[in-house]
């Protein structure tokens, strides 16, 4: 089983893509909060197999910067609305999982997920 943080703040959207997994893809622990500050609070109280991270959102480079200082070994996959090559060269040396494009797909994110 997986524990998947997601940091966005379209938390809606998140909500139901939490439910989503866990119906279909068996990964039953999402949690998701909308700014970083709740991110850095949740992981200090608990493990996650990866974090999601929308680069869009108000302090997501701070969110980047401290998710690779404090816990390097956990994947964290972006979601972008920046072309790849611009979102690349952005955080080449940050040791991130590939690249998920707005618009989302739901599928491709689960099945990178599992793949974490």
């Amino acid at each position: 089983m997986k524990d998947v943080l997601i940091i966005n703040s379209d938390t809606e959207f998140f909500r139901n893509f939490a439910e989503y997994l866990g119906m279909f893809y068996g990964i039953e622990n999402v949690v998701t909060t909308a700014d970083k500050g709740s991110a850095v609070q949740i992981l200090k109280t608990a493990p996650f197999d990866m974090v999601i991270l929308d680069l869009g959102m108000s302090g997501a480079d701070a969110a980047l910067d401290d998710l690779r200082r404090n816990h390097p070994k956990v994947p964290v996959m972006v979601m972008a609305n920046e072309g790849m090559d611009t979102a690349t060269s952005r955080f080449k040396d940050r040791n991130i999982r590939p690249f998920l494009h707005m618009p989302r797909d739901i599928h491709g994110m689960a099945q990178q997920i599992l793949e974490a």
